[in-house]
Order: structure tokens, then C-alpha cells, then sequence
């Protein structure tokens, strides 16, 4: 074993080309040529080319690694810095991600990257969604180190600062279940409102991370998880995880790793209703599927050559190619409606008498409750128990109908509110088919792309807008094309031809083939 170990690892040597810096004097003597020009305007190509300076796809951000106790450099592109710019005048307003991609290593230099996310409309698919768009990209050989998140996060600040003056303020960051990454955004960004991935949550518990995937109530704890992510608010948050730990407690002690490794302080951030800025869910999957891609198109094996290659060839492709696939103005507007979301919001119009309340609180506000068209508890319409129980869930009062764990969590999630958006902080996606400027807070899809049939529905039915001329425009009927009847089998259209064929009077009108 000691003999193959060793000759893979000569392998991995001799397919790296044996030229792999070890330490950050070896990579300063490649990374020192692309430093950063002092201006914004030294990054346009007609400005660089007249003042001699050659036009680079990649660009060095100059940070001491040592004061952070690790060996690493950060990277980013003209395109990136362009972002930046842009997300320089939306305080609050944009989510974080970061995170370090294993399989993209070269030797002991792990990338990590650090970037946000905005809206994508999917033209395949017809449907709105988001895409990741990195902002800086770094090598560093202490991988998830509070070193390296500090780096990283130092590294976008300085971008910011130098070229356009300020730091950057987000409004939401989001990682997996890492200390260090989690660490290095709150003490960057004081004011973050941080969350965890809940996909890599639901992963590791369905792949027997936290308990055997053959135990009895396993079934059960994924509902109760679920339910722990769709609460809609901090009070019903609060509520759920009492009544669910406690079912859990009566189990027996097979969820107590789950329990103290992600519902308690400060790791009790997976929830819908833990973020306030406008397109910020509890998930890191753009950044996930980013990293896929890469793997698969972008860079396919061109990580496993010398540390020369890596940084003059695969880095400054890999920022290329990142800035002329996305727009080059990240969008935060909401310019197109799904087909289907505007279908389920005129069923909602349609069923208002059954599915669509008002209410009042004690400030004179307004608040428009739906019921879900396909609810977990089974309810036809809005009943004055059910509202009950839902109002109660939301302030953390278990009501008295909710006399088990499965009824409390049907209630939950049975039913949306909305109201008029006024804070002066966090702001809503800039929307023209929203003009009453409602937000739905316990919606997750409202809170993925920021437009839902909740919202469409409500606009229609105060009559802000009008989703029959929507129908008319997104939903035309599609034309059939092709054959419209079954064919026949081959024997009866042999006998057809065979009938209506006149047979020949005589041999010589028989057509020969000579």
C-alpha cells in the first residue's frame, strides 16, 4: 500500500509538470505582474492600451497573507470590479456567499470563493430563478480557516475602498455549516443578518449524518426538519422548535446531535423568517451549482497542471468566462413573470371567496391572508378557527385547536400573509406588476426571486393591476402541430391500397423494370 501511495503521488507530481509553488514567496514572483491598477479607469481596454498598460483577465488584489496567518492570494477581473461597483450603492440590499470548493485544488491550494447572487430569467425553462456571480477568487493552502474567511472578506473591502471609495454593506451572508467562514462575516460586517445552508442540512440528515437512515421515525424528523425551515416567522420559529424538541426528547436521544449542532445558538439560522433582505433564503446552492458547472465546462481538469499555468491560463479563463456569460449589470429587477405563477395567481382570484381574507391589527394595518391551494391540513376554505390558529402560530401561541405536533405544523404551513412593505433599511425587488409594494414574508418563493401568485393575486384583487390582460398576453394557447390523428396499423393500410388499386386489363399495360 505504502508503494502505491507513493507512486500515485509521483503521478499527481509529474501531471502538475513538478512545478507547484509551496509557499507565498514562490507565488509572489507569479502573481506580482497582474496587480491591480490604481484606477477604475486604468481597467477600461481603450484607456490601458494608450497608456501602455496590458489588459489582464485577471487581476491580483494586493493583501498582506501574514497578518491572517495563512498562505494565500486573492484574485478578481474587470468584470468582478464592476459588480463591486454596482453593489457599492445597494446597502442591505444583496446576500454573501462564500465558500471552498475541494475538488477544485491545485496540490494543497484550495479556491474559495466569495460572491452574491441576482435574479436570472431561464429562457429553457421559462422560469426565474437566480445565478451566482463571483466577486473574488483566492488560493489558499489553510483551507476553512478563520485566516482564509478573513482574508477573502478583507480582500473585497479593499477592492471596494480603493475604487470606489467605500466598503461594501450587505444585508445577509450566507455558508454551510462552517465556524470559521461564519466568523469572518459577522466580524467583517457587524450588521449581517448570517444563515446556513439548509439543502447541505436536509443533505447530511437524509445521507445518516446525524442518526440511522434506518430508524423508525426517520420519516417523521425530515417533516419536522422541513417545518423548522418554512416557519414564517421568529415567534413561530420559536414555537415549533419548543413543541418539536420536545417530541424529539420522548424519542430518546438520537437527535440530540442534531439539536446541538443546528438549533441552538448561533447555528438556529435555517429558517425562512431569519432574513430580511430582499432575495435572501437560507440556501448556498448558486454558489453549489457554479462550482458545477466548472467542474463539468468551464474548467475541466485545468486545475492539474504547473502553478504557472494555473495562474496566467486557468485563472484569468475562469474570469472570462464568468464575466461574458452573466450580465454585466447585476439584476435586481423583476423584468419577466412566469407562465405558471400567473396561472396559480388568477386560481387564487377565481377562489377568493374561499381562499383570500382581510384583517386588521391593532395599529390600523393591513394584512391579506391566502389559504394555500394544496395546504398540508386539507382545508377548503378560511374558517375562523384555522385563521385563529395560524395568527396565534405566528405570534408563538400554540392554540387550543393544535392538540398534536402534526396539526401545529399543518397550520403552519397552510397559510401566506402579506402586508404593505415600509422599512426604511431593507428594500423589495424593484417590480411593475407589485405597484402596492407588498411583501410576503412566509412565502419561500416571494423570498427567492421577489414576485409570487400571492402577491400578483392581491394587486388584481384591489385592482392595481389587471392578470386577465396577463392571461391573454403569457398564456396563449399553443398550437397543435404534426399529425393529429392515431396512423393506422400497417396492415389495414395495406388492404386499403390493395382496394382502391385498379388491377391491369392486360401483361403489356404491366410497368416492366429492365
Amino acid at each position: 500500500m505504502g508503494q502505491l501511495q507513493r507512486k500515485v503521488k509521483y503521478a499527481k507530481v509529474v501531471k502538475g509538470g513538478n512545478i507547484q509553488v509551496q509557499n507565498m514567496l514562490e507565488m509572489g514572483q507569479l502573481i506580482q505582474p497582474l496587480l491591480m491598477p490604481p484606477q477604475v479607469c486604468d481597467l477600461v481596454p481603450a484607456a490601458a492600451g494608450a497608456l501602455g498598460v496590458p489588459v489582464r483577465d485577471i487581476l491580483y488584489v494586493p493583501m498582506d497573507a501574514a497578518s491572517f496567518d495563512v498562505h494565500g492570494a486573492c484574485f478578481t477581473g474587470p468584470m468582478q470590479i464592476q459588480w463591486i461597483g454596482q453593489l457599492c450603492g445597494l446597502d442591505y440590499c444583496f446576500v454573501l456567499h462564500i465558500d471552498g470548493k475541494h475538488k477544485l485544488h491545485h496540490g494543497k491550494w484550495l479556491l474559495i470563493t466569495l460572491g452574491t447572487h441576482s435574479l436570472n430569467w431561464n429562457k429553457h425553462h421559462n422560469a426565474l430563478g437566480n445565478t451566482f456571480n463571483p466577486l473574488i477568487y483566492m488560493f489558499c493552502k489553510e483551507h476553512e480557516t478563520l485566516g482564509s474567511g478573513q482574508l477573502i472578506c478583507a480582500s473585497l473591502n479593499k477592492v471596494a475602498l480603493q475604487y470606489f471609495g467605500k466598503k461594501l454593506v450587505p444585508g445577509a451572508g450566507c455558508t454551510d455549516h462552517c465556524q470559521s467562514f461564519r466568523r469572518a462575516l459577522v466580524e467583517e460586517w457587524p450588521t449581517i443578518q448570517f444563515g446556513q445552508c439548509y439543502p447541505h442540512i436536509a443533505r447530511k440528515f437524509g445521507e445518516g449524518a446525524y442518526c440511522n437512515k434506518t430508524w423508525k421515525h426517520m420519516g417523521e424528523v425530515q417533516l419536522d426538519i422541513r417545518a423548522i425551515n418554512l416557519a414564517g416567522t421568529k415567534d413561530m420559529k420559536a414555537l415549533l422548535l419548543g413543541v418539536i424538541g420536545a417530541d424529539w426528547d420522548v424519542k430518546g436521544k438520537t437527535m440530540d446531535k442534531f439539536w446541538y449542532s443546528n438549533c441552538v445558538e448561533p447555528w438556529d439560522c435555517w429558517s425562512i423568517c431569519d432574513f430580511d433582505c430582499m432575495l435572501a433564503t437560507p440556501s448556498n446552492q448558486t454558489q453549489e451549482s457554479w462550482h458545477k458547472q466548472l467542474i463539468l465546462k468551464k474548467i475541466p481538469g485545468m486545475f492539474k497542471a504547473s502553478t504557472a499555468f494555473v495562474i496566467n491560463t486557468t485563472l484569468p479563463l475562469l474570469a472570462k468566462i464568468d464575466g461574458l456569460s452573466m450580465s454585466s449589470k447585476l439584476q435586481f429587477e423583476v423584468e419577466t413573470l412566469p407562465r405558471d405563477m400567473v396561472i396559480k395567481a388568477m386560481w387564487y382570484v377565481d377562489h377568493k371567496s374561499t381562499h383570500f381574507s382581510t384583517a386588521k391589527d391593532r395599529n390600523g394595518d393591513i394584512f391579506y391572508y391566502f389559504l394555500a391551494k394544496a395546504n398540508p391540513g386539507g382545508f377548503k376554505k378560511i374558517g375562523k378557527i384555522n385563521l385563529a390558529a395560524y395568527v396565534d402560530a405566528c405570534q408563538g401561541i400554540r392554540h387550543a385547536s393544535c392538540h398534536t405536533k402534526e396539526r401545529l405544523i399543518h397550520f403552519c404551513q397552510s397559510f401566506h400573509f402579506l402586508y404593505a412593505f415600509n422599512d426604511d433599511t431593507y428594500s423589495l425587488p424593484v417590480c411593475h406588476w407589485n405597484p402596492g409594494n407588498f411583501t410576503c414574508p412566509t412565502c419561500k418563493g416571494f423570498k427567492h426571486v421577489g414576485i409570487c401568485s400571492h402577491v400578483l393575486a392581491t394587486n388584481h384583487i384591489l385592482e392595481l393591476i389587471d392578470l386577465d390582460y396577463l392571461m391573454g398576453a403569457l398564456c396563449k394557447p399553443r398550437k397543435k402541430g404534426g399529425q393529429t390523428q392515431k396512423p393506422r396499423p400497417a396492415l389495414q393500410r395495406e388492404a386499403d391500397s390493395s382496394e382502391c388499386s385498379t388491377p391491369p386489363e392486360s401483361d403489356d399495360e404491366v410497368p416492366r423494370i429492365d
